[in-house]
């Protein structure tokens, strides 16, 4: 399936335009799983049937409450928990590590208390 054409042109990179239209196609599935129409996934999560088209078209300038709103509708709310999770972070965890202060370690001329 072909990326989502919103309506303004987006300078958002390849990588997010992917993960949105990815993510918009697995709530599209899970709505179909629950039977599901569109309006009544609309009804449930408070929000308008063009919202939900365009959260399952991928559209990236959708709202996060909107999609969290759908994720709720469809009792999916908790998967949020995995979602940028610290300890998956590897490069954020790499960082910090680096700016956390040297061991000290003893020096030649240090005394030493073997007696």
């Amino acid at each position: 399936m072909a990326l989502a054409r919103s309506h303004k042109p987006s300078k958002a990179p390849y990588a997010v335009l992917q993960a949105c239209h990815d993510l918009g196609e697995r709530l599209a599935v899970a709505r179909k799983r629950r039977r599901l129409t569109q309006k009544e996934l609309a009804k449930r999560a408070g929000l308008s049937s063009f919202t939900v088209i365009r959260i399952e078209k991928g559209v990236a300038s959708t709202e996060l409450g909107s999609i969290v709103r759908v994720l709720w509708a469809l009792g999916l709310e908790a998967t949020l928990g995995h979602v940028a999770h610290t300890t998956d972070d590897e490069v954020g965890q790499a960082l910090e590590r680096s700016r956390l202060p040297k061991r000290v370690t003893k020096g030649k001329d240090r005394l030493d208390d073997d007696f």
